[in-house]
């Protein structure tokens, strides 16, 4: 090769380096709203699969002390975020939550009072998974409390 087709090449490999950096915000963009679109109808039709996962792993982990989980009830609207550090999309669903007191506690008070919280899921890329219970908070406080982690993302 002489000198004239090697300085061809490595223009032309520049030029394609600089396309790349120039395309890749857009593609990634791209990526991204058809991942949370993608995300989105998953979670529809996996969330009373969801709901039921949630409630079995809230009941095994005995918390809050001196009360047992009785039943939830779901809000129907689901907020969207995603996770600033890892990119990972998140479901928030609103869901009142009612305990009745273990035996031979004293809680017997809290017992018939729902508890406002927020539960939340994690999108692994593949499948939505039961994430935790944030206590006391609508889905809208919770994103508002985590705006330094999350970000909220709008679907269509």
């Amino acid at each position: 090769m002489s000198g004239l087709e090697w300085g061809l090449l490595g223009t032309a490999a520049g030029l394609a380096v600089v396309s790349v950096i120039l395309a890749w915000r857009p593609l990634r963009r791209f990526y991204r709203e058809v991942e949370a679109e993608r995300a989105r109808e998953l979670f529809s039709l996996q969330r009373e699969y969801l709901e039921a996962k949630f409630f079995d792993i809230a009941v095994q982990s005995e918390k809050p002390r001196g009360l047992r989980w009785k039943e939830c009830d779901w809000e129907r609207d689901v907020e969207f975020a995603r996770d600033k550090k890892n990119g990972r999309l998140l479901a928030f669903v609103g869901v009142n939550i009612y305990f009745e007191p273990v035996t031979g506690e004293a809680a017997e008070s809290v017992a018939n009072v729902p508890r406002t919280a927020t539960a939340v899921f994690q999108f692994t890329g593949r499948r939505w998974q039961v994430g935790r219970v944030l206590f006391n908070m609508n889905p809208d406080e919770a994103i508002a409390r985590f705006q330094s982690q999350i970000e909220r993302v709008q679907m269509s």
